[in-house]
């Protein structure tokens, strides 16, 4: 019996998604970067000196450049502000990395908030736009039977974000994570539908 577009409802590895999914992260990411334009400063696979800072003063050690963080801080990093906030062990495989790269990319607050309007627009969400992942969302998430369409719908919201900023215009690359995030968000083992990534070019605010 062919298994409905989206229900992904196969054995799941909490551990394993979010390995698949720092992995995927780690491709927009890059490596390190220091440009002035930006304002989140020296920043290393993701994790900006700010942030490498705090999460050092929190486990005792000596402030170092984050160009020099670990793998394993990384992934401490990653999983804690990131992938433990927005709840990413009970979210589909698919919707939890472009949930968590939104993260990554743009806060946790604004991510969620992606991903509440994706649900609303669905008819599933009728909760405030409040950037936290509460029992509210997790229950609108419940009702989805199409998370293609779901994840489309919130890379059309950060799309249409990213292209409002005035930074948009200054560099040629000023979509790519969002592009990328398209291209890398199938269920595990294979690339996300033609449809899902084609939904990229055509942002759209509602």
């Amino acid at each position: 019996m062919q298994r409905p577009t989206g229900a992904w409802t196969s054995s799941r590895d909490p551990a394993n998604e979010f390995a698949r999914s720092l992995a995927k992260v780690l491709i927009i990411q890059g490596g390190y970067s220091n440009n002035p334009k930006d304002p989140g400063g020296a920043t290393m696979k993701g994790v900006t000196q700010g942030v490498y800072d705090e999460y050092r003063r929190t486990h005792g050690l000596p402030l170092m450049p984050v160009k020099n963080i670990s793998n394993s801080e990384l992934e401490a990093i990653h999983r804690k502000k990131y992938w433990d906030e927005i709840k990413g062990d009970k979210l589909a495989p698919g919707v939890s990395y472009v949930v968590f790269d939104g993260s990554v990319n743009s806060g946790v607050a604004q991510s969620v908030k992606w991903l509440q309007r994706a649900l609303q627009a669905m008819g599933l969400y009728q909760g405030l736009i409040d950037g936290i992942l509460g029992q509210g969302t997790l229950l609108a998430l419940g009702g989805v039977n199409d998370n293609d369409s779901l994840i489309a719908r919130i890379l059309d919201r950060r799309l249409a974000l990213l292209k409002a900023l005035k930074t948009w215009k200054r560099s040629a690359g000023a979509g790519r994570p969002a592009s990328t995030a398209c291209a890398l968000s199938g269920r595990p083992g294979q690339p996300a539908p033609l449809a899902l990534r084609s939904s990229c070019s055509r942002p759209r605010i509602n």
